[in-house]
């Protein structure tokens, strides 16, 4: 996904787990973030959890094989944007970035509209 992204066009920042993601968005501007909802150290949802307490107004797409309805709930209730399902197709995943940057985009410095 990081090689087809940046063809794409898109700047990656990559993290071996949640931990390291928290201390991505804590050294970089990051715009979107991309959590697969199962890794090591922190759980997908435990990650999306933390990069809200650092970055309140971050969108943060999840990505998951589970397709349990308690998934989708946990995932929605933890404030993720948007929820794709594996496997990932490369048209969603850039559909999924490309609204979540137009979210951002709106949003004032506040998370409030612009």
């Amino acid at each position: 996904m990081h090689e087809f992204l940046d063809r794409e066009g898109w700047e990656t920042h990559l993290a071996e787990d949640g931990r390291q993601a928290v201390e991505v968005i804590r050294i970089r501007v990051i715009t979107v973030a991309l959590v697969d909802m199962r890794m090591p150290d922190l759980s997908g949802i435990e990650t999306l959890r933390e990069l809200h307490r650092v970055t309140a107004t971050l969108p943060v797409i999840a990505m998951t094989a589970d397709r349990e309805l308690w998934a989708r709930e946990e995932v929605v209730a933890a404030g993720a944007f948007d929820l794709l399902w594996k496997p990932l197709r490369r048209d969603e995943v850039v559909g999924a970035l490309e609204r979540a940057l137009r979210a951002c985009l709106r949003e004032g410095p506040g998370g409030g509209p612009a």
